[in-house]
């Protein structure tokens, strides 16, 4: 019985001294000095800065940053501005995907232009037109997407088409590419 107090007992000197370390790390920010205070207040109102979508110009991070963490900064900006650029070029497969899809879209104007006015056999052909479109834009998606599987992150929603999916051949349900 004792063995079974002892250790229900263990838990509870853990956990208070975590807490206590606690303590003890959280006075340490407390005793900053008044520099390392000034620049965790500049710094945390870059941050807010930041996140209500705001810029903060370089040379105040360079002024507020070590000059290890203005590196690294500028090492990370360069990788983003990289890997956007790699982004910039769409594959030619999307394009023809993307082709088919204006042309769709091009032709449903048309029928809908002429739906207006009254000229229901007109209309009738280009939406006809606009639906052979779709079909034919949905193929290509098909197509791209099992040849290589990566052009999926190139599209503004997920790309299922298995049964009862939300991407079909109506002009509506088909993805846009980002």
């Amino acid at each position: 019985m004792s063995e079974w107090q002892d250790m229900r007992q263990k838990p509870n000197i853990n956990l208070r001294d975590l807490l206590k370390d606690k303590k003890v790390k959280t006075r340490k920010l407390g005793e900053l000095s008044k520099t390392e205070q000034n620049r965790l207040a500049k710094l945390n109102a870059m941050l807010e800065t930041l996140r209500r979508g705001k810029n903060v110009q370089n040379r105040q991070l360079a002024i507020w940053l070590t000059e290890e963490e203005y590196e690294s900064f500028e090492s990370d900006f360069e990788s983003q501005q990289q890997i956007r650029e790699e982004l910039k070029e769409k594959p030619d497969e999307l394009k023809r995907y993307e082709n088919k899809l204006h042309q769709a879209t091009f032709n449903d104007s048309k029928a809908e232009r002429y739906r207006k006015r009254g000229n229901k056999d007109k209309s009738t052909k280009f939406r006809n037109l606009s639906e052979s479109h779709c079909e034919d834009a949905l193929e290509i998606l098909q197509e791209i997407v099992d040849a290589n599987a990566s052009l999926h992150m190139w599209f503004d929603r997920g790309l299922d088409f298995g049964h009862g999916s939300l991407v079909d051949a109506q002009l509506g349900n088909l993805p846009r590419v980002k």
